[in-house]
Protein backbone atom coordinates (compact mmCIF):
# COMPACT_ATOMS: atom_id res chain seq x y z
CA UNK A 1 0.00 0.00 0.00
CA UNK A 2 1.56 3.51 -1.10
CA UNK A 3 2.60 5.11 2.10
CA UNK A 4 0.30 8.32 1.01
CA UNK A 5 -2.76 5.66 1.46
CA UNK A 6 -4.99 5.16 4.36
CA UNK A 7 -6.71 1.98 4.75
CA UNK A 8 -10.49 2.37 5.96
CA UNK A 9 -12.23 -0.97 7.25
CA UNK A 10 -16.22 -1.35 7.65
CA UNK A 11 -16.09 -3.93 10.40
CA UNK A 12 -19.85 -4.56 9.95
CA UNK A 13 -19.84 -3.92 6.53
CA UNK A 14 -21.48 -7.16 5.66
CA UNK A 15 -24.44 -7.32 8.55
CA UNK A 16 -25.26 -3.69 7.45
CA UNK A 17 -26.10 -4.72 3.77
CA UNK A 18 -27.84 -7.84 4.66
CA UNK A 19 -30.26 -5.68 7.11
CA UNK A 20 -30.21 -3.12 4.17
CA UNK A 21 -31.27 -6.13 1.57
CA UNK A 22 -34.23 -7.37 4.48
CA UNK A 23 -35.60 -3.88 4.37
CA UNK A 24 -35.64 -3.70 0.78
CA UNK A 25 -37.27 -6.77 0.28
CA UNK A 26 -39.86 -5.72 3.07
CA UNK A 27 -40.31 -2.40 2.28
CA UNK A 28 -40.66 -3.22 -1.79
CA UNK A 29 -38.53 0.54 -2.44
CA UNK A 30 -36.34 0.85 -5.66
CA UNK A 31 -37.46 -1.97 -7.18
CA UNK A 32 -36.69 -2.20 -11.25
CA UNK A 33 -38.64 -5.61 -11.97
CA UNK A 34 -41.85 -7.39 -11.16
CA UNK A 35 -42.11 -11.36 -11.16
CA UNK A 36 -45.41 -12.89 -11.95
CA UNK A 37 -46.49 -16.59 -10.58
CA UNK A 38 -50.09 -18.07 -10.23
CA UNK A 39 -50.87 -14.70 -11.70
CA UNK A 40 -49.37 -12.76 -8.19
CA UNK A 41 -46.66 -10.32 -8.74
CA UNK A 42 -43.52 -9.74 -7.05
CA UNK A 43 -41.66 -7.31 -7.20
CA UNK A 44 -37.65 -7.34 -6.95
CA UNK A 45 -34.35 -6.01 -7.52
CA UNK A 46 -32.52 -7.17 -11.06
CA UNK A 47 -29.55 -6.60 -9.50
CA UNK A 48 -29.90 -8.78 -6.49
CA UNK A 49 -31.32 -10.92 -8.66
CA UNK A 50 -28.56 -11.18 -11.16
CA UNK A 51 -25.85 -11.80 -8.70
CA UNK A 52 -27.48 -14.83 -6.90
CA UNK A 53 -29.23 -16.53 -10.13
CA UNK A 54 -27.58 -16.85 -13.05
CA UNK A 55 -31.11 -17.96 -15.36
CA UNK A 56 -31.62 -14.11 -14.27
CA UNK A 57 -28.48 -12.97 -15.56
CA UNK A 58 -28.76 -13.84 -18.71
CA UNK A 59 -32.41 -13.05 -18.57
CA UNK A 60 -31.71 -9.82 -18.27
CA UNK A 61 -28.90 -9.24 -20.29
CA UNK A 62 -31.00 -10.67 -22.83
CA UNK A 63 -33.88 -8.40 -22.15
CA UNK A 64 -32.21 -4.93 -20.97
CA UNK A 65 -35.49 -3.18 -20.59
CA UNK A 66 -36.10 -0.34 -17.61
CA UNK A 67 -38.47 -2.27 -15.95
CA UNK A 68 -39.32 -5.78 -17.01
CA UNK A 69 -42.29 -7.66 -16.75
CA UNK A 70 -41.22 -11.67 -16.02
CA UNK A 71 -43.99 -14.22 -16.15
CA UNK A 72 -42.79 -17.67 -14.47
CA UNK A 73 -45.24 -19.88 -15.44
CA UNK A 74 -45.40 -23.07 -13.80
CA UNK A 75 -43.90 -21.76 -10.84
CA UNK A 76 -45.69 -21.55 -7.43
CA UNK A 77 -46.13 -18.50 -5.48
CA UNK A 78 -45.40 -19.71 -2.44
CA UNK A 79 -42.24 -21.20 -3.86
CA UNK A 80 -40.94 -18.31 -5.78
CA UNK A 81 -41.08 -15.88 -2.41
CA UNK A 82 -39.79 -18.53 -0.48
CA UNK A 83 -36.74 -18.49 -3.20
CA UNK A 84 -36.70 -14.71 -2.49
CA UNK A 85 -36.51 -14.22 1.05
CA UNK A 86 -33.47 -16.53 0.58
CA UNK A 87 -31.75 -14.63 -1.97
CA UNK A 88 -32.51 -11.26 0.43
CA UNK A 89 -31.75 -12.74 3.47
CA UNK A 90 -29.77 -15.42 2.98
CA UNK A 91 -31.75 -18.09 5.22
CA UNK A 92 -35.46 -19.05 4.88
CA UNK A 93 -37.61 -21.85 6.49
CA UNK A 94 -39.64 -23.60 3.77
CA UNK A 95 -42.82 -25.67 4.68
CA UNK A 96 -42.13 -29.51 4.10
CA UNK A 97 -45.77 -29.57 1.57
CA UNK A 98 -43.62 -27.45 -0.80
CA UNK A 99 -40.50 -28.71 -0.15
CA UNK A 100 -40.08 -30.64 -3.34
CA UNK A 101 -40.73 -28.19 -5.35
CA UNK A 102 -38.70 -25.37 -4.00
CA UNK A 103 -35.90 -27.52 -4.52
CA UNK A 104 -36.82 -28.19 -8.33
CA UNK A 105 -37.34 -24.05 -8.51
CA UNK A 106 -34.08 -23.23 -7.20
CA UNK A 107 -32.83 -25.78 -9.28
CA UNK A 108 -34.42 -24.56 -12.73
CA UNK A 109 -33.66 -20.86 -11.58
CA UNK A 110 -30.11 -21.97 -10.58
CA UNK A 111 -30.31 -20.02 -7.37
CA UNK A 112 -26.68 -20.01 -5.88
CA UNK A 113 -25.94 -20.72 -2.64
CA UNK A 114 -29.03 -23.07 -2.22
CA UNK A 115 -28.03 -25.62 -4.96
CA UNK A 116 -24.79 -26.35 -3.97
CA UNK A 117 -25.50 -26.51 0.12
CA UNK A 118 -28.37 -28.74 -0.98
CA UNK A 119 -26.08 -31.27 -2.69
CA UNK A 120 -23.41 -30.83 0.20
CA UNK A 121 -25.83 -31.30 2.48
CA UNK A 122 -26.56 -34.56 0.27
CA UNK A 123 -23.64 -35.57 0.20
CA UNK A 124 -23.11 -35.01 4.13
CA UNK A 125 -26.00 -36.72 4.78
CA UNK A 126 -25.04 -40.17 2.78
CA UNK A 127 -21.76 -40.19 4.39
CA UNK A 128 -23.67 -40.09 7.59
CA UNK A 129 -25.47 -42.28 6.76
CA UNK A 130 -23.14 -44.59 6.04
CA UNK A 131 -21.17 -44.31 9.05
CA UNK A 132 -24.46 -45.10 11.46
CA UNK A 133 -24.64 -48.33 8.77
CA UNK A 134 -20.94 -49.24 10.42
CA UNK A 135 -21.36 -48.54 13.25
CA UNK A 136 -24.72 -50.82 13.16
CA UNK A 137 -22.98 -53.47 12.11
CA UNK A 138 -19.78 -53.33 14.39
CA UNK A 139 -22.41 -53.21 17.43
CA UNK A 140 -24.55 -56.63 16.02
CA UNK A 141 -21.27 -58.26 15.51
CA UNK A 142 -20.18 -57.15 19.41
CA UNK A 143 -23.78 -58.76 20.25
CA UNK A 144 -23.06 -61.69 18.56
CA UNK A 145 -19.68 -62.50 19.79
CA UNK A 146 -20.92 -61.57 23.73
CA UNK A 147 -23.78 -63.57 23.04
CA UNK A 148 -21.80 -66.84 22.88
CA UNK A 149 -20.66 -66.62 26.43
CA UNK A 150 -23.63 -67.51 29.17
CA UNK A 151 -24.66 -64.29 30.62
CA UNK A 152 -26.85 -65.31 34.02
CA UNK A 153 -26.56 -63.33 36.49
CA UNK A 154 -26.01 -66.81 38.67
CA UNK A 155 -22.00 -67.33 36.55
CA UNK A 156 -18.84 -65.66 37.22
CA UNK A 157 -15.86 -65.89 35.39
CA UNK A 158 -12.60 -66.87 38.17
CA UNK A 159 -9.07 -67.78 37.24
CA UNK A 160 -8.48 -71.18 36.84
CA UNK A 161 -5.04 -72.85 38.21
CA UNK A 162 -3.74 -75.53 36.14
CA UNK A 163 -3.15 -78.65 38.12
CA UNK A 164 -3.51 -81.87 36.79
CA UNK A 165 -3.55 -84.28 39.96
CA UNK A 166 -6.75 -82.22 41.18
CA UNK A 167 -8.83 -82.32 37.98
CA UNK A 168 -9.00 -84.96 35.52
CA UNK A 169 -7.40 -84.42 32.30
CA UNK A 170 -10.46 -85.89 29.76
CA UNK A 171 -12.98 -84.56 31.59
CA UNK A 172 -11.21 -80.73 31.53
CA UNK A 173 -11.35 -81.33 27.70
CA UNK A 174 -15.06 -82.19 27.16
CA UNK A 175 -15.67 -79.48 29.13
CA UNK A 176 -13.30 -76.43 27.47
CA UNK A 177 -15.21 -77.77 24.48
CA UNK A 178 -18.42 -77.10 25.57
CA UNK A 179 -17.62 -73.69 26.41
CA UNK A 180 -15.01 -73.25 23.62
CA UNK A 181 -15.35 -69.10 23.31
CA UNK A 182 -13.87 -68.70 26.88
CA UNK A 183 -10.29 -68.77 26.99
CA UNK A 184 -8.05 -72.06 28.45
CA UNK A 185 -7.01 -69.78 31.58
CA UNK A 186 -10.48 -69.29 33.04
CA UNK A 187 -13.57 -70.88 33.38
CA UNK A 188 -17.23 -70.51 34.42
CA UNK A 189 -18.39 -71.16 37.87
CA UNK A 190 -22.09 -71.46 38.98
CA UNK A 191 -22.64 -70.41 42.19
CA UNK A 192 -25.12 -73.41 43.10
CA UNK A 193 -24.68 -76.08 45.87
CA UNK A 194 -23.11 -78.61 43.56
CA UNK A 195 -20.35 -75.51 42.17
CA UNK A 196 -19.69 -74.41 45.61
CA UNK A 197 -18.72 -77.78 46.52
CA UNK A 198 -16.25 -77.78 43.78
CA UNK A 199 -14.87 -74.73 44.52
CA UNK A 200 -14.02 -75.76 48.04
CA UNK A 201 -12.64 -78.89 46.95
CA UNK A 202 -10.28 -77.08 44.83
CA UNK A 203 -9.59 -75.13 47.48
CA UNK A 204 -7.97 -77.25 49.93
CA UNK A 205 -4.38 -78.36 50.20
CA UNK A 206 -3.33 -80.61 47.66
CA UNK A 207 -2.45 -83.32 50.41
CA UNK A 208 -5.35 -83.86 52.03
CA UNK A 209 -6.84 -84.23 48.45
CA UNK A 210 -4.76 -86.96 47.38
CA UNK A 211 -4.68 -90.78 47.93
CA UNK A 212 -1.96 -93.15 49.31
CA UNK A 213 -3.10 -95.06 45.83
CA UNK A 214 -4.92 -95.27 42.98
CA UNK A 215 -7.75 -97.67 43.88
CA UNK A 216 -10.60 -95.29 43.38
CA UNK A 217 -12.67 -97.36 41.17
CA UNK A 218 -15.95 -97.10 39.56
CA UNK A 219 -18.13 -100.12 40.34
CA UNK A 220 -19.64 -100.17 36.93
CA UNK A 221 -17.22 -99.08 34.84
CA UNK A 222 -14.06 -100.32 36.41
CA UNK A 223 -12.58 -96.43 35.87
CA UNK A 224 -9.82 -95.78 38.16
CA UNK A 225 -10.02 -92.01 39.62
CA UNK A 226 -6.89 -90.54 41.70
CA UNK A 227 -9.64 -88.49 44.03
CA UNK A 228 -12.69 -89.46 45.74
CA UNK A 229 -14.85 -86.24 44.21
CA UNK A 230 -14.19 -87.20 40.53
CA UNK A 231 -15.48 -90.61 41.44
CA UNK A 232 -18.37 -89.18 42.99
CA UNK A 233 -19.70 -86.95 40.04
CA UNK A 234 -18.88 -89.84 37.61
CA UNK A 235 -21.65 -92.11 39.16
CA UNK A 236 -24.21 -90.14 37.55
CA UNK A 237 -23.70 -90.87 34.35
CA UNK A 238 -24.19 -94.85 34.48
CA UNK A 239 -27.86 -93.32 35.95
CA UNK A 240 -28.61 -91.33 33.31
CA UNK A 241 -28.45 -88.07 34.96
CA UNK A 242 -26.04 -86.46 32.63
CA UNK A 243 -27.91 -87.21 29.18
CA UNK A 244 -28.74 -84.05 27.62
CA UNK A 245 -33.11 -84.76 27.08
CA UNK A 246 -32.65 -82.35 23.96
CA UNK A 247 -29.58 -83.78 21.67
CA UNK A 248 -29.26 -87.19 23.92
CA UNK A 249 -25.66 -86.28 24.43
CA UNK A 250 -24.16 -88.08 27.72
CA UNK A 251 -21.85 -85.60 29.19
CA UNK A 252 -19.45 -86.52 32.03
CA UNK A 253 -20.85 -84.74 35.06
CA UNK A 254 -24.27 -83.07 35.88
CA UNK A 255 -22.04 -79.43 35.60
CA UNK A 256 -21.15 -80.67 32.15
CA UNK A 257 -24.43 -81.41 31.37
CA UNK A 258 -26.09 -77.89 33.16
CA UNK A 259 -23.52 -75.85 30.38
CA UNK A 260 -24.10 -77.98 27.51
CA UNK A 261 -28.01 -77.10 28.15
CA UNK A 262 -27.02 -73.79 28.40
CA UNK A 263 -24.56 -73.03 25.88
CA UNK A 264 -26.12 -75.64 23.04
CA UNK A 265 -29.91 -75.68 23.57
CA UNK A 266 -29.75 -71.69 25.61
CA UNK A 267 -31.57 -73.95 28.12
CA UNK A 268 -30.73 -71.92 31.81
Amino acid sequence: MNINQFAVNWNNHMSHVRQAFDDLWSNSELTDVTLYADGKKIPAHRMLLSACSAYFRDLFRAFPQEHPIVVLKGVNYVVLTDILKFIYNGEVSVDSAVFERFLQTAEYLQISGLTENLIKGAQNAEAEAEKNEVKQKVRRRKRKCSSSIPEDGLLKVIKQEEDNDIVNRDECSEEQDLVGSIPPDIKIESEDNEEKAMEEELLLPLEEKSTENNSLKCPICSKVFSHPYSLHHHKPVHMGRTQCPICHAVLSRRYNLKMHMKTRHNVM
